[in-house]
């Protein structure tokens, strides 16, 4: 079998507007590009763990799952949040009612995670020990009737034990965060009931604890279902652009009558009935046309498809997974393709039967990889990518179950 294109693997070469696949087929390293772009900065967790900012255009290698690093392409998002690292800014409210007191903020007194002495320290003094007795912190966003939301925060205890405090939106307060004395980033998703501005932070009341004593950073307000990467802000709204990496290969490295298409990725969300579009990465000619994709579909909970169509405009497969823990988890997907011969293994194992009707491709069409259907910007993929191989063959089952065990 020839491994005609790998990528990832914990091997990374990127620059501004270019990453690269490799082609080692009989010992001859061949760099392969894919065209990157994203019109705007964006943040990455780094191989030390902290949050670095990188250019427009930059691939961003996310190392926040382990040492190998995974490639983090998402969509367009904005903070709402005029100052997401400085609470002692005016445009954040400090307030109290009952007995409690007003929080007191001290700018950069600890290393956040980005590295800098830039995390802020909060003092919550609910001292009355009642429900009415309240300190809270907040800002006010407009916000639009029917539309999602995510709040998000880093939080670490500043003494040596944990503490909790309360997310609040609009006096709807979440259940108790458990904030320890490592860096963690908090989330809670939330509905807009009103086309209105909403006031949301954190919040202590006695019914929670008497104090809290807490360095805060990277507050982010974003409209969407799940959190993204961090977008920092410093007085106004930011808008993070969405990534885009296609075309990767050529017509030496694919073979049209038969072949292997292999991921270890993890999407960034389950899109089972979002109202999103299907996401894919595929093999193909720069068209939807004549493409043969991994899928994630609207219609499909926590399981994996892929299609083939050919220039006739014909679906010759399509083929699903079983339904397995979670689709935002890294997963090994492989399929094959050959006249009359189609499959598909998840994470060591085959799924469904081996389809045994349909055509491929003719002489000389695919040429290229991409995260998306084929064409660029339709239906991109989004989440996390740590590997992709395509072998010029179809793998025997043995093999497959090899390259997809995790």
């Amino acid at each position: 079998m020839a491994n005609t294109l790998k990528f990832g693997n914990g091997k990374w070469y990127g620059k501004k507007d270019t990453i690269l696949a490799y082609n080692d087929e009989n010992s001859n390293y061949k760099p392969l590009p894919f065209d990157f772009s994203r019109a705007s900065s964006a943040t990455v967790i780094n191989k030390d763990g902290l949050i670095k900012t990188v250019g427009s255009g930059e691939p961003r290698i996310d190392y926040k799952d382990d040492s190998n690093g995974a490639l983090l392409l998402e969509p367009t998002r904005t903070n709402l949040v005029t100052y997401s690292e400085e609470l002692d800014n005016a445009a954040w409210a400090k307030r109290s009612s009952g007995g409690g007191s007003v929080p007191i903020v001290t700018a950069d007194v600890a290393t956040s995670p980005d590295g800098t002495t830039n995390a802020d320290r909060v003092v919550f003094d609910a001292a009355g020990g009642t429900s009415s007795d309240q300190s809270f912190i907040r800002q006010s966003v407009s916000v639009t009737s029917g539309v999602n939301y995510i709040i998000s925060f880093y939080l670490k205890s500043n003494t040596a034990s944990s503490q909790q405090i309360l997310f609040v939106r609009d006096s709807a307060i979440s259940a108790a965060i458990t904030v320890t004395t490592s860096w963690t980033r908090f989330n809670l998703s939330f509905t807009a009931t009103s086309t209105a501005n909403t006031n949301w932070g954190l919040f202590l009341n006695g019914n929670t604890s008497a104090s809290a004593d807490l360095l805060v950073y990277g507050a982010q307000l974003e409209i969407g279902s799940y959190a993204t990467s961090y977008i920092p802000t410093q007085g106004s709204a930011v808008t993070r652009l969405a990534d885009s990496c296609v075309g990767a290969g050529n017509e030496q490295v694919f073979n049209d009558s038969e072949g292997t298409f292999f991921v270890n990725f993890a999407a960034d969300f389950n899109i089972y009935n979002s109202g999103l579009t299907d996401r894919g990465i595929s093999i193909n000619d720069g068209t939807n046309t004549n493409s043969a994709r991994i899928f994630q579909a609207t219609s499909l909970n926590n399981r994996i498809a892929y299609d083939l169509d050919t220039s006739s405009g014909t679906n010759q497969v399509f083929n699903t997974s079983t339904a397995f823990a979670d689709i935002t988890d890294f997963n090994k997907v492989a399929f094959t393709y050959k006249e009359n011969e189609f499959k598909i293994f998840l994470n060591g194992v085959q799924q469904g039967s081996t389809d045994t009707n349909g055509s491929v491709f003719s002489n000389g069409t695919l040429n290229g990889i991409s995260f998306d259907y084929g064409q660029e910007g339709n239906k991109p993929f989004f989440g996390r990518v740590k590997e992709v191989k395509y072998f010029n063959t179809a793998l025997t089952d043995q093999e497959l179950q090899a390259l997809t065990t995790i």
